[in-house]
């Protein structure tokens, strides 16, 4: 049996464990510190979170509750995907093409698909030069495929001099869901109610009032996202609008709304990078080691707060409280 790391608690996942299944896209980086802080544009969400079980060898299987998410992702990849030689041509015919190019390499001897994720950019631009490295696929044909692709690091987009490398972080879901339940669940009520409010705006045929709902709009005053990826935002933003002209408000778009806005704030929130770079654990001692000296560093610098901002001191109770997780002044 192979085990996993969570990406955001670096606790064990075990075959048949609950997982987040969170797509993303990273470009090439030979220096790790450029990955310590959430908002780092070296590695993004890709596209919505998805839910499943972890299975084995880091492969997984998502719920039905995600199948309609990932199909709209599956769709958006086979649009642009240059192995399909209809797709390749179109392009070639436009010397102005601006749509998303996907490729699936094969390996160089075998009809497999090629792990691009350690290849630099320039030698992802020349594999895209030679038709004979192309996997041969007309589309992806399912979302299993799309998963397996995205684990063995096989999903690679390139735009001009640009690469960009597809993978999945998972998430073990019974700590994500304890993270939205002691620290985000009024974040939770409050974003849920944004995106109703949005898909209930009426149109009324209204072309000027549609275009409005932009990326902006929909990344900061809907989702509470204020260092977003404006790519998914603008591929989102379509969507929006069309169930808003037509009225619809399904039950899965509002969901993958909801965690998308939630996953990116406890990432912020945290500093933490998306990037893929968390390895296995032999032992949680160190995890646990780290965790209470954090812990204890809190407890004492919010004792002191406390003691700081009392009412003895002359301090209001409104200001006590603010202050009492204050982490940017020294009282003791």
């Amino acid at each position: 049996m192979s085990t996993i790391t969570c990406h955001l608690s670096s606790i064990e996942i075990c075959e048949g464990d609950d997982v987040v299944i969170l797509p993303i896209k990273y470009q090439h980086l030979t220096e790790t510190c450029q990955l310590v802080y959430g908002t780092n544009q070296s590695c993004t969400v890709a596209h919505f979170p998805l839910f499943g079980k972890y299975t084995d060898y880091g492969q997984v299987t998502i719920n039905e509750e995600s199948e309609v998410n990932c199909n709209i992702f599956r769709a958006s990849v086979n649009k642009g995907l240059m192995n399909n030689q209809e797709k390749r041509e179109k392009k070639e015919r436009s010397q102005l093409y601006l749509g998303d190019r996907f490729y699936v390499f094969k390996r160089s001897e075998f009809d497999d698909a090629e792990r691009t994720e350690f290849y630099s950019d320039r030698d992802l631009i020349e594999l895209a030069e030679d038709k004979d490295r192309y996997l041969k696929i007309n589309e992806i044909d399912s979302n299993k495929e799309l998963l397996d692709f995205l684990n063995i690091g096989a999903l690679t987009e390139l735009n001009e001099n640009r690469a960009n490398r597809f993978g999945y972080i998972l998430i073990r879901r019974d700590i994500y869901n304890s993270m939205i339940s002691e620290m985000y669940s009024a974040k939770k009520e409050r974003v849920i109610e944004n995106i109703n409010k949005m898909l209930d705006i009426d149109f009324d045929n209204d072309q000027d009032a549609l275009f409005k709902i932009g990326e902006n709009y929909l990344s900061r005053d809907v989702l509470e996202l204020y260092n977003f990826d404006s790519h998914l935002a603008f591929d989102t933003i379509e969507i929006v609008r069309l169930l808003i002209k037509t009225k619809q408000k399904p039950e899965h778009f509002i969901e993958a709304l909801l965690h998308w806005s939630l996953i990116c704030n406890m990432y912020s929130d945290l500093g933490k990078s998306l990037y893929p770079n968390v390895s296995k654990r032999g032992t949680m001692k160190h995890i646990y080691t780290l965790n209470s000296v954090v812990q204890n560093h809190i407890e004492n610098r919010k004792e002191a707060n406390k003691k700081y901002y009392s009412e003895e001191e002359g301090y209001d109770k409104e200001t006590a409280k603010r202050e009492e997780w204050n982490d940017y002044s020294k009282h003791y």
